[in-house]
């Protein structure tokens, strides 16, 4: 009788763990099948976006960079560009942007950058109807640095619109984010615009502003050369989650008279956007061009290192 009992238990246990074992096999199942289906799920945590203090220009600016195609310029117009000027977005990273401007063959274009880590910046010059031109600036190394290019002549005789791409990525090929900082002090392309940079003198003070005391930042800058037309733009800059500087546009003025050889601009800024206080570091961006009647000539000039940080 012990023996069959103790048959009979062993019995009884067996059929127990097959029924608990088979119980949990389409849990498991499922939990193989969710984890071939959806990878990403076990992707290292999301970054956390710095906060205003670990920003050292100002507070971050929520900006998510798409990619951008550079086989083709964009939709504008060439009376459209002539008339409002080379296009930079409303939002953009320092370290990977697209420019609507105009192109011609043979234009000198200029670039004042700074790299504040070693890195390789590329620059692609797109048009319809011709290969991209793809050029990598020559440094790499910390600091800032100063090129004059040449563009090819297959681009033509008469200006043409075309998109400039500029992007920066880590000197580790194993890494290719890319750097983090990057900044643009002076970009511009035509016979006309540059030789070195046709606006200069940039300055925009102060470096703190309380609109609630109805303070205001003022600004000032030199031309070199004759141009059409000019634009004071007012940038909110800060750091995207990627750590890389972004710029926002919160704020224009245009100046359609244009600018003559050594005429100097002098103004102030209210430091609002939309009738509020627009708080934050500031950077102000002149756009100055010459209009397509006039050789299409563009440049683009940044009061940095100097920023206005409103309160």
């Amino acid at each position: 009788m012990r023996t069959t009992s103790s048959r009979t238990l062993k019995s009884t246990l067996l059929i127990l763990l097959i029924i608990f074992a088979v119980s949990l096999a389409p849990h498991q199942f499922a939990l193989q099948i969710e984890g071939q289906a959806n990878p990403q799920k076990s992707a290292s945590p999301p970054r956390t976006q710095p906060t205003p203090d670990q920003c050292p220009h100002g507070p971050t600016v929520r900006l998510t960079v798409r990619a951008t195609t550079v086989d083709q310029p964009s939709g504008l117009s060439a009376e459209s560009l002539s008339k409002e000027g080379p296009q930079f977005p409303t939002e953009f990273s320092m370290s990977n942007f697209t420019a609507t401007c105009f192109v011609a063959g043979n234009w000198p274009l200029f670039i004042d950058y700074e790299l504040e880590q070693s890195g390789r910046v590329t620059l692609t010059v797109a048009a319809e109807g011709v290969a991209p031109f793809i050029y990598r600036l020559r440094e790499t190394r910390v600091g800032r640095h100063e090129e004059l290019i040449t563009l090819p002549t297959y681009f033509g005789g008469k200006p043409r619109v075309a998109t400039y791409s500029i992007k920066a990525v880590s000197e580790d090929t194993a890494y290719v984010k890319p750097v983090p900082h990057l900044l643009i002090y002076a970009f511009g392309g035509g016979h006309n615009a540059v030789s070195s940079s046709g606006i200069d003198q940039v300055s925009f003070q102060p470096g703190s502003v309380l609109v609630s005391q109805n303070q205001r930042a003022t600004y000032r800058f030199h031309s070199r050369r004759d141009f059409n037309k000019v634009s004071a733009d007012f940038m909110r800059i800060g750091k995207n989650p990627d750590n890389e500087i972004v710029a926002q546009l919160v704020d224009r003025k245009k100046f359609d008279k244009g600018m003559r050889r050594d005429d100097v601009i002098s103004d102030v800024w209210n430091c609002k956007a939309g009738g509020r206080a627009s708080q934050g570091s500031h950077e102000l961006h002149v756009r100055a061009w010459r209009g397509l009647e006039s050789g299409g000539d563009w440049m683009f000039t940044s009061s940095a290192p100097q920023w206005v940080r409103v309160q």
